[in-house]
């Protein structure tokens, strides 16, 4: 064949793999979730696959050939055709995809390093930007980032997205500290379960300046990206050139799991998003031989979070493989007494458990009870053990973790060995739900995988490998892109977005009503969203907690951490107890919240408004029959304040009910859901013949033309 012809045949063979990957990234995919690693496909027109496969063709036969010609070019980017041949089949896995990312960025490596050559900023003898331009940039991407983490936590909060567990725990916890008397000194040093006096000390103290959940959010995004300047500075440090540091800071900012964090899907802040600054630190005062600094760091660090030392054991075992035998006992010595003291007198000495066991014990059940028996699970559970540790997503959170800086790290990959116990912690953990790079059990070893490559960077400067060094770049100039926009919390476009969050409607107002309805000062017992509003106004225990006189329940009749079954249970019981009394009610947008409050004595069940006993002659009063089915006859009535439903019970309910009512005049339509007395009594508790009348806003256009409901059992 000629050698054209091969040239030519070789490009048509990547460019119908790279329109593969491209037509299933950007086309076919239309969202992912990265914490239960569900893809959300789309059908897509395979002209978009030609039309990509037309434009790569084109590509790949007028992109520059460097020194080593055309034929060579070609031969660089032949992983293309294995990573389209991946996604060809049907998958249910995200590991397919992460294998045609790591094939891609293996042709780009490839074809940069052969292109390697001239004077540009990466050689140091051109520099692109002066080191204060460097820094002010990288100060500038932090401050970015803090903005933007800031912005996307407190309209979280706004709209009812923040989960209480973890942020509200921990505001909780710092309101605590800063403003009650009834404080032991273990409280100082435990929180949340964790060992972090230190955070503690310095949340408290923003929070006796500032006792509101912002000061929360900005911290949080304070210590999330703050990493992103000290990044840079590592890697001026390390004597890259600015360019390629200033690179790295931008890597770290757009990282799938930094991107993540200011969420954490809906937990929010956690005291490790410190862990990662302080980590740079240390070893930007070591590189400066500030070894005090250093050491001080390194201390505090073990004031954030007991698992900062499981960090510095893992170090311990770098040490020891490079021969550092002494250090690296004293360290590993130090750092498993450390750990010990912690997770065996401290931290239960704040935090009642079962047994006076570690808090975190649960995440292992599967695998022993104690932290012994997790030790020695390999040969007591072996079966559990290596079960846990051969699941797929753990190959998915490690590949999601490493891809980014992929080929800078297998050119120093030693380094990695300290992350090996924190990610054994991780993948070990009983539920499948943890390995992902959404919740906060990446931040550590995203910091070690960054500092490791800026290493790396280093090595191969230093030893004049403009191939290697050239390639690994090229290669996480696609690579972080890809990881972001596929699992990281994009700005705008991407497979998990932050739109879906910033587009939710603001419930002020509702927040503002329902802490009007309860009294200043008393106990509430709340569902997880509402009771993470409420944490710096009023007391809040879980909402399944006994309650004792005075105490009020506010929660949402949309199940959160319960199941639907659990809530009508617990709904149930409170309208069973006589000491229960409903106090109000609010509909938004469809989601609706009670209030209940518990008294000192029985009463009899307090009369409701909008339910009242009615005959089927008095309710075919109220106005044309809108449904009428065997267990319940709805009505409505039009009036000029609005559209006024009613809907009597024919016979007994076996279960609470829902309704959802549609209203319609020409274009204009209106849905609502309502559950039957609002939530405040359940279908299934009251007596045949009950009706409950709902008042619907009117239509701009006057009286609806039409009136359609639907029954739907809880």
């Amino acid at each position: 064949m000629p050698q054209k012809l091969k040239i030519i045949a070789a490009a048509a063979l990547e460019s119908a793999g790279a329109a593969v990957v491209c037509h299933y990234f950007f086309r076919r995919l239309r969202a992912f979730d990265p914490v239960y690693e569900v893809l959300y496909l789309q059908p897509a027109p395979y002209w978009s696959a030609v039309l990509l496969f037309l434009l790569f063709l084109a590509l790949f036969l007028f992109l520059p050939a460097g020194r080593q010609g055309r034929a060579e070019r070609v031969r660089d980017w032949m992983p293309l055709p294995f990573a389209g041949a991946l996604l060809l089949p049907q998958f249910d896995s995200v590991l397919p995809l992460l294998g045609a990312f790591l094939l891609t960025g293996w042709g780009a490596c490839r074809y940069a390093s052969n292109l390697a050559g001239g004077e540009t900023a990466l050689s140091g003898k051109a520099p692109l930007l002066s080191p204060r331009t460097g820094a002010a940039l990288a100060v500038l991407f932090g401050m970015l980032g803090v903005f933007w983490g800031f912005h996307l936590q407190r309209t979280a909060g706004n709209t009812l997205f923040l989960f209480y567990h973890d942020w509200g725990e921990y505001a909780e916890h710092y309101r605590r500290l800063a403003f009650s008397a009834d404080i032991r000194p273990i409280d100082w040093l435990v929180g949340g379960g964790h060992w972090n006096g230190a955070v503690n000390l310095l949340m408290s103290a923003a929070i006796r300046l500032v006792p509101a959940p912002e000061t929360i959010f900005l911290l949080n995004s304070v210590m999330i990206f703050s990493a992103v300047p000290l990044v840079y500075l590592l890697g001026r440090r390390l004597k890259l050139p600015v360019a390629t540091a200033l690179v790295f800071a931008l890597f770290f900012l757009f990282s799938p799991v930094v991107s993540n964090q200011p969420l954490s899907l809906f937990y929010g802040f956690h005291p490790v998003n410190l862990l990662p600054a302080l980590f740079l630190l240390f070893f930007l005062f070591r590189e400066r031989r500030q070894y005090a600094a250093a050491g001080a760091v390194m201390l505090l660090t073990l004031f954030v979070q007991e698992t900062a030392a499981i960090f510095w054991f893992g170090c311990a075992l770098y040490l020891a493989v490079g021969k550092q035998y002494r250090k690296a006992a004293l360290l590993a010595g130090g750092m498993l007494l450390f750990f010990f003291l912690t997770i065996k007198f401290a931290i239960p000495a704040a935090v009642k458990t079962p047994g006076g066991t570690y808090t975190q014990m649960f995440h292992f059940s599967q695998l022993g009870s104690t932290p012994g028996e997790v030790l020695l699970s390999p040969l007591l559970r072996p079966a559990a053990f290596w079960g846990t540790l051969a699941s797929p997503n753990n190959l998915s959170f490690l590949l999601m973790l490493v891809l980014p800086l992929f080929f800078f790290l297998i050119r120093r990959p030693l380094p990695l060995l300290a992350g090996v116990p924190l990610l054994a912690g991780v993948c070990l953990q009983s539920s499948r739900d943890l390995q992902n790079v959404v919740l906060q059990y990446g931040v550590e070893l995203n910091c070690l995988v960054f500092i490791t490559a800026l290493y790396a960077a280093e090595q191969l400067f230093r030893q004049g490998n403009r191939k290697a060094l050239f390639g690994a770049l090229a290669a996480s100039l696609l690579l972080v892109p890809a990881l972001y926009l596929l699992a990281g919390k994009s700005i705008l476009f991407g497979k998990y977005p932050a739109a879906p969050i910033l587009s939710r409607p603001d419930a002020s107002e509702l927040v503002l009503f329902l802490k009007s309805a309860l009294p200043r000062g008393v106990t509430v017992h709340a569902s997880p969203r509402i009771r993470a509003q409420l944490v710096f106004d009023f007391p809040t225990r879980a909402l399944t907690d006994p309650a004792e006189p005075g105490e009020f329940y506010l929660f949402s009749l949309r199940p959160e951490t319960m199941t639907q079954a659990e809530l009508n249970a617990f709904r149930s019981a409170l309208a069973a107890d006589p000491t229960i009394a409903p106090i109000t009610s609010a509909n938004w947008n469809d989601l609706e919240y009670v209030i209940f409050a518990k008294l000192p004595s029985p009463r009899p069940p307090a009369p409701l408004p909008f339910l009242r006993l009615t005959t089927p002659e008095e309710f075919a009063a109220l106005g044309p029959v809108v449904a009428d089915g065997p267990d319940v006859e709805i009505r409505c009535r039009p009036r000029q304040d609005g559209t006024l439903i009613g809907a009597r019970l024919k016979r007994r309910a076996e279960s609470d009910l829902k309704f959802r009512f549609i209203l319609g005049r020409g274009n204009e339509r209106l849905t609502k859901e309502v559950t039957f007395a609002n939530g405040l009594r359940p279908a299934d508790s009251v007596e045949t013949g009950t009706a409950f009348f709902v008042l619907l806003p009117p239509l701009e256009g006057g009286f609806p033309e039409q009136v359609q409901a639907e029954v739907l059992p809880l």
